[in-house]
């Protein structure tokens, strides 16, 4: 299907269109430098599968497709690896279901490696077999398990919908692809403007108009929309009975989208206003630039009516490229136009929608490589196999037990998942002890489920012997309230953060119910090489009244009755053993506690637990460190150069 529209508002600039040209090496340059800028420039606040990396993995796996250089499809399977292949937490988000594209493109790569395809075929899997009915209103509504259970957004029809889509082709099962055409009508149905052939973001902006009396149609929300019906299409076989619904929003969407293009080739946040915010910003423009030669290599738009306006895109991107490559001009995450694009604001979903564009167009030009996609995985899986598995610092997220874990060179830890709620394992940090540099966490997993021997026994490398249970472990926090200790169960969100360099970030999300209200607590953990101890950060937010009532703890537990408990103003020492071997754990609390109430209070929480408990100072954010030292790991040799490391630290 070929459109040919006389919408003369955006036909009159296909004058000339055989002098607009593109140099195919410029655009593979472009493309390079920015994906390795991207690569070794980590967003570190995103975590590794929420729906900002979901554009980014695409357009990795798109960049090294038409490059031919795997090392932009080997940090995705090595991403993939680090998760789990795992989606988010949130079950029925569309967001967490958005890095689906990427791993079951991968999956499709080598289908020997099922665990590829696993965790998300079971996620959809109990998505479609309880659905969400509720109408379609945007935030929280009532009798839902949470908010935005259903498509309220129009993002979400780039989150879920690929996924779905890849589900079905790669099973061959029609339910996935079911499932997702009625649940996109639906939202279709809410959000669609037919008069101006554009998505309103949610269900709050159809009435609404801006400050100039205009409606409200943002330029990333539509390039979500317009970018996902070409990742939908692209696994939508051409006999289903759903197809012509698509190519015709497709193409309806075209005409919508490029009334709005403006002379230097780019798009401004309101799609109707340009005046709102005259800055062109660039991920809508990515994605749209992306959407438009990919309906061209498709055969659904007219390259000679076509090509004019993404050659213009183009160009009108490559300005928003900064000089070291980063792609600058990316409105920061929100839901609407917004004065807040700058040359220095950039996002991973907008490199992603560069990455996508750029990789299209050498596909119109026919210049993207000929390795085959057999040798390009080779080689990315060689480089994972080479690099990834020997790297001294990392985050793992575990899918059979929920479980995250992270090590350096010299210490390791792990959390506990919604998987084990019911167990008597909450909120505490578990230690395993290493004794070697090298990575042992996804070794000691795949043993242990896999039969092959189990990581409480060490031969050689270390083992877990620590004991946590319901108790606080090394560096668990918790809540005093008329002198008991309340406690977390496991977390609500745990994600690991992109780890680069030596250093892993990770953010967990816990909810306390003290006497039926609720406080909250969101923890960043930090953990660099060469290093003994974690960096911590607890924000807590709730019930005012009651957190000025409340105190904080964290503390240590005792793996043998006569452990030797020590404090050093801010430090917790515990001086204690590990079966035959010395074991000395420690927190110090850095920030966010009045030091003159501390107290170790051994008489709450679990057995063997002594916390040092303190007030809050104003803010409700307490920063700290935790940690240990094993004798076995040829560590601290005596007590003191121990206390002068944490002191010191």
């Amino acid at each position: 299907m070929i459109l040919l529209i006389s919408a003369g508002s955006f036909l009159a600039w296909s004058t000339h269109a055989n002098e607009e040209t593109i140099d195919a090496d410029e655009v593979k340059a472009a493309l390079v430098k920015s994906g390795d800028w991207h690569l070794k420039n980590p967003y570190w606040h995103v975590a590794l599968r929420w729906w900002h990396m979901a554009p980014y993995y695409d357009g990795l796996l798109a960049l090294s497709d038409v490059t031919g250089d795997p090392r932009y499809l080997s940090a995705v399977i090595a991403i993939g690896e680090q998760v789990g292949w795992c989606p988010a937490d949130r079950v029925y988000h569309a967001d967490d279901h958005a890095v689906g594209h990427a791993f079951l493109d991968i999956y499709q790569m080598d289908e020997s490696r099922k665990d590829r395809l696993h965790e998300i075929k079971e996620r959809m899997d109990y998505v479609i077999a309880n659905p969400i009915l509720e109408p379609l209103k945007i935030g929280r509504k009532e009798n839902t398990r949470s908010m935005s259970d259903r498509w309220t957004w129009c993002d979400a029809l780039y989150m879920a919908p690929p996924t779905l889509a890849r589900l079905s082709a790669i099973t061959g099962d029609q339910k996935y692809l079911r499932f997702m055409d009625l649940e996109y009508r639906y939202t279709y149905d809410e959000l669609w403007d037919s008069e101006e052939k554009l998505f309103y973001r949610d269900s709050e902006y159809i009435s609404k108009q801006n400050p100039n009396g205009n409606k409200i149609f943002w330029s990333r929300g539509n390039g979500w929309v317009y970018g996902g019906l070409a990742l939908l299409m692209d696994y939508l076989p051409k006999g289903d009975l759903a197809r012509p619904f698509y190519e015709k929003l497709y193409l309806e969407m075209t005409d919508g989208i490029l009334r709005s293009q403006q002379p230097d080739g780019l798009w401004r946040p309101s799609l109707r206003d340009p005046d709102e915010v005259p800055v062109g910003e660039s991920s809508g423009t990515g994605f749209f630039v992306y959407g438009l030669a990919w309906g061209i290599n498709n055969g659904l738009l007219d390259k000679e009516t076509y090509w004019p306006h993404v050659v213009r895109g183009w160009k009108g991107l490559m300005t928003r490229v900064q000089p070291n490559g980063m792609i600058g001009y990316v409105q920061p995450v929100g839901s609407d136009p917004q004065n807040n694009v700058t040359a220095d604001k950039t996002q991973v979903y907008g490199a992603g929608a560069f990455f996508l564009a750029g990789a299209e167009i050498l596909e119109v030009l026919g210049a993207d490589s000929d390795k085959p996609q057999s040798e390009l995985y080779a080689e990315a899986q060689s480089l994972v196999e080479n690099n990834f598995w020997k790297r001294e610092v990392g985050g793992y997220v575990i899918p059979q037990r929920d479980d995250i874990a992270w090590e350096n060179d010299r210490v390791a830890f792990r959390v506990y998942g919604p998987k084990l709620k019911s167990s008597m394992e909450n909120s505490g940090v578990d230690v395993w002890t290493k004794r070697v540099e090298y990575p042992i966490i996804h070794k000691w997993y795949q043993k242990q489920f896999s039969g092959e021997g189990s990581y409480h026994e060490d031969t050689g490398e270390g083992y877990d012997g620590y004991k946590v249970g319901a108790a606080r472990g090394c560096g668990g926090t918790g809540l005093v309230y008329n002198n008991k200790l309340y406690t977390a169960n496991t977390y609500n969100m745990g994600n690991v953060l992109y780890d680069l360099d030596g250093i892993v970030r990770l953010r967990f999300d816990y909810t306390y119910d003290i006497d039926g209200k609720l406080i909250h607590e969101r923890k960043y953990i930090t953990l660099r090489k060469n290093e003994y101890l974690c960096e911590a950060e607890s924000r807590f937010w709730g019930d005012t009244d009651l957190l000025d009532s409340v105190k904080f703890a964290t503390g240590l537990t005792a793996q043998r009755d006569d452990a030797n408990v020590r404090q050093e103003r801010s430090i917790l020492l515990m001086i204690d053993q590990l079966n035959d071997s010395d074991l000395w754990t420690a927190v110090r609390i850095v920030s966010g506690l009045d030091s003159e109430t501390f107290t170790l209070n051994d008489q709450i929480g679990e057995k063997g637990d002594t916390l040092l408990v303190g007030s809050f100072e104003e803010g409700y954010t307490v920063r700290f460190l935790f940690g240990y030292n094993w004798e076995k790991h040829s560590g601290f040799r005596n007590e003191a150069d121990w206390l002068a490391y944490v002191g010191g630290y």
